[in-house]
């Protein structure tokens, strides 16, 4: 059947690419790095440290510029790879007030639909270590199968990967020799086990596990902390799987759980 050769990508394009009527709503909410807190809070009953690194949210510039204290990053609330460091308090400035005000109003034709829909605000972090590891937990049907994890430098104010910075580990937490955009493989060690109880928790939704959802964290010093969460992942592009068996095992796990 036709159905049988679909890939997890094929999947999430077809979610993405949907007719408006079959969008679902719960996607502009994950989507909002503001609104996705209050949503989990609203069933969480875990470990309320997993955001203790939010300092601040809200929607308007003056506010977030007092708000302000370096070291902490501030991010828009309704876009992904917008960041500003604040390393010192000469970054808090004129010409940072002014990005913050654009970014109330840039809100670009090309951008998935629900984050064209998510009233545009602010979120500011605490700074995580120049050289940290986001670790992004595909969870299918409520148990997490797959780790995303990403590797980076912040220290020269971007996000830039360090180089060959990007591998999917099993649910076991071994390495999948399967490459992305033509990294290498290299292992390092991560608690997969504490990320597992994590992501599985907080995708424990009111109406029941979705059929997947991805959960991201930043691990430091033993601690999760959630970075966000999206039921669409890499949702403008085809994930970029050598050889991509892995692709087609996550649309077999997805189809598994609808």
């Amino acid at each position: 059947m036709e159905i049988l050769k679909k890939s997890f990508s094929d999947h999430m394009i077809e979610n993405l690419c949907c007719d408006v009527k079959d969008r679902d709503p719960l996607n502009i909410i994950l989507a909002d790095k503001i609104k996705v807190k209050d949503f989990i809070k609203s069933y969480y009953t875990g470990d309320d440290k997993i955001f203790d690194h939010i300092l601040w949210t809200g929607y308007d510039v003056k506010k977030a510029m007092e708000n302000l204290k370096s070291p902490c990053v501030i991010k828009p609330n309704n876009a992904w790879h917008r960041i500003k460091f604040i390393r010192s308090e000469k970054d808090i400035n004129p010409i940072l007030r002014t990005e913050l005000t654009l970014w109330l109003t840039d809100i670009r034709e090309s951008w998935e639909w629900y984050y064209k829909q998510i009233k545009p605000g602010f979120i500011i972090e605490k700074l995580m270590p120049n050289v940290h590891t986001m670790h992004r937990v595909y969870v299918f049907g409520g148990k997490a199968k797959l780790f995303f994890n990403q590797h980076f430098d912040v220290s020269k104010n971007s996000l830039h990967n360090v180089p060959d910075n990007t591998f999917y580990y099993a649910e076991t937490g071994e390495l999948i020799h399967v490459s992305w955009d033509g990294t290498k493989y290299k292992h390092r060690d991560f608690d997969y086990k504490l990320l597992s109880e994590y992501a599985e928790k907080l995708a424990q939704f009111p109406d029941g596990p979705p059929p997947f959802v991805r959960v991201d964290f930043y691990l430091v010093d033993g601690q999760p902390y959630f970075s966000e969460m999206t039921m669409l992942p890499d949702a403008a592009s085809r994930h970029r799987f050598s050889p991509d068996d892995l692709d087609y095992q996550m649309g077999e796990w997805y189809r598994e759980c609808l």
